[in-house]
């Protein structure tokens, strides 16, 4: 899928970006690579286009974090549990200091009633 992009998973555990390896190797995906590296520190050496994260820290901590990442045009979407608008209402502060745009693009209810999860966009 989408072959004329490039991926970069980042996983700061090594065991587990080990897996992610043997995946992307037994999956033969070309344009997908993997760095044993925190995503912080590699937002500070490299450019991207479109951010994902999931079980990332609450906004109000993940956009001072990100920040090194928020140039015009990069946007973030980030998976989010059922209290995603209280994180952007706790995260106002950072909102604005950042000059980011935050809104829920995306919200669904999980299976068999085990909750709501939201998909928050950030972008400049």
């Amino acid at each position: 899928m989408l072959p004329d992009t490039h991926f970069t998973l980042s996983e700061s555990i090594q065991k587990k970006a080990r897996f992610l390896e043997s995946a992307v190797a037994a999956l033969e995906l070309q344009n997908v690579s993997v760095t044993h590296e925190r995503a912080e520190d590699l937002l500070k050496t490299s450019k991207f286009d479109l951010l994902t994260a999931r079980a990332v820290a609450p906004l109000s901590r993940a956009l001072p974090t990100l920040a090194p990442a928020w140039k015009p045009g990069v946007r973030a979407l980030f998976y989010k549990g059922p209290d995603a608008e209280t994180e952007i209402a706790e995260a106002v502060m950072e909102i604005r200091k950042r000059h980011v745009q935050v809104r829920i693009a995306f919200t669904y209810s999980l299976p068999d009633e085990l909750g709501i999860r939201s998909i928050v966009e950030i972008s400049r």
